[in-house]
């Protein structure tokens, strides 16, 4: 469903490290390195947040369900090391917002916002700028569910979630992949996804090799 072969990731202008990888449809990869290795970088890059580089003479490639592209995009969501919440709003206010864009480019899944903040135990009405950490991350989580795109991209998904929003992300997941999608998460040491990951992509910096062309794919 995605293949990856030796895409090049790039941060300031610096090629961090070549990846090559393939992820099949219901399939979860855990993204291990150590911090600078270009976990993050790498889901940028998937997301079309980042361009990518070649950073060899053959050039990098990404193929997603057998084709050629330049990223994952429109079939993608992003959860990224911010939580993406504007804090002027509700929680609700938020989880609206997505679900209006979500329709608007004809992807919205058919997840009621209360059962997700039911499922999350995230009040409504609780501005996001009140919130604590940990409610912050599980309404950026909650947001994933509101989307049908088949592709996720989680950077350190379990940051600031106790054990039980733990269990409710593996559940999600697991929903996830059960629908034939496909979850990518960037983890830092030991992961309670671990169990359910049909594979490992292991980083190691390339060093600071400045980044070729950004490839056409």
């Amino acid at each position: 469903m995605i293949e990856a072969r030796a895409l090049g990731v790039v941060r300031g202008g610096m090629l961090l490290v070549r990846a090559s990888f393939k992820i099949g449809a219901g399939e979860l990869i855990l993204v291990r390195g150590d911090n600078g290795s270009g976990k993050s970088s790498l889901l940028l890059t998937l997301a079309g947040l980042v361009a990518p580089s070649g950073g060899h003479p053959s050039g990098g490639q990404l193929f997603y369900q057998k084709e050629p592209c330049r990223d994952l995009r429109p079939d993608c969501q992003l959860l990224g090391a911010a939580d993406g919440l504007d804090k002027t709003a509700t929680i609700g206010e938020n989880l609206r917002f997505w679900r209006a864009f979500f329709a608007s480019v004809g992807r919205a899944s058919a997840v009621t916002i209360e059962a997700l903040c039911g499922r999350w135990g995230l009040p409504l009405e609780l501005r996001a700028g009140d919130a604590s950490e940990g409610q912050r991350r599980r309404a950026a989580l909650a947001r994933l569910e509101l989307g049908t795109q088949a592709a996720w991209l989680l950077d350190e998904p379990e940051r600031s979630l106790d054990r039980h929003a733990c269990e409710i992300l593996n559940t999600m997941v697991e929903r996830q992949l059960a629908r034939g999608g496909v979850v990518m998460a960037a983890v830092h040491g030991a992961s309670s996804l671990a169990g359910m990951a049909a594979s490992s992509l292991d980083l190691v910096e390339s060093g600071t090799e400045p980044a070729s062309i950004p490839a056409s794919i």
